[in-house]
C-alpha cells in the first residue's frame, strides 16, 4: 500500500507544470468523544499535509498520527477539487491511505476519506478552512491553516 501511494505521488508530481502552486497544511482533526474513557486526546488526529494545487485541484500527501499521545503515524495520499462559493471556496475531499506502524500485528489496514469543507485565503497566502470527513470509518471536523507559495 505504502509503494502505490508513493507512486501516484510521484506521477502526480512529474506530470505539473509551471503554473502549480504549492501548499503546506496544518490541521487537527476531532472525532466523536461518546463516553468509554474517550477524550480530545485520544480522539484527535494532528496532521500535516504538503501538495500541489493546479486548476483548482489539490494533490496532497498527508502525515500524522491517529491520537496526540502515542498514536499510530499514518500516510493518506489525498485529491481535493476547489470551487467558488462566493466569498469562501467549497472542496471536496478524497483520500486513500494506511498506518506505517501496526503494534497489534494485523495486516496493513488501508482506508478511505471522503468529505467536503470551506476555506478562504487571504492576499497574504494564508487560509483557513474546515472540513467534515469520514476518515477510516469515523466522522470527524478538521479545522485548518495553510499557507500558498
Amino acid at each position: 500500500m505504502k509503494k502505490v501511494i508513493f507512486a501516484l505521488v510521484a506521477m502526480v508530481g512529474v506530470s505539473m507544470s509551471a503554473q502549480t502552486s504549492k501548499y503546506v497544511s496544518v490541521s487537527t482533526s476531532f472525532g466523536n468523544i461518546n463516553g468509554a474513557g474517550e477524550t480530545v486526546a485520544t480522539n484527535s488526529y494532528p496532521s500535516i499535509e504538503v501538495g500541489v494545487i493546479k486548476h483548482d485541484i489539490a494533490f496532497g500527501l498527508a502525515f500524522g498520527a491517529s491520537k496526540f499521545v502515542q498514536g499510530k503515524p499514518w500516510l493518506e495520499a489525498k485529491v481535493t477539487p476547489s470551487f467558488p462559493l462566493g466569498y469562501v471556496s467549497g472542496n471536496i475531499i478524497f483520500g486513500l491511505g494506511s498506518y506505517l506502524t501496526n503494534p497489534e500485528g494485523k495486516n496493513d489496514k488501508i482506508f478511505t476519506e471522503v468529505g467536503f469543507g470551506i476555506s478562504k485565503t487571504f492576499s497574504n497566502n494564508v487560509g483557513v478552512g474546515v472540513s467534515v470527513s469520514r476518515w477510516d470509518g469515523f466522522d470527524y471536523v478538521s479545522p485548518s491553516v495553510s499557507y500558498t507559495f
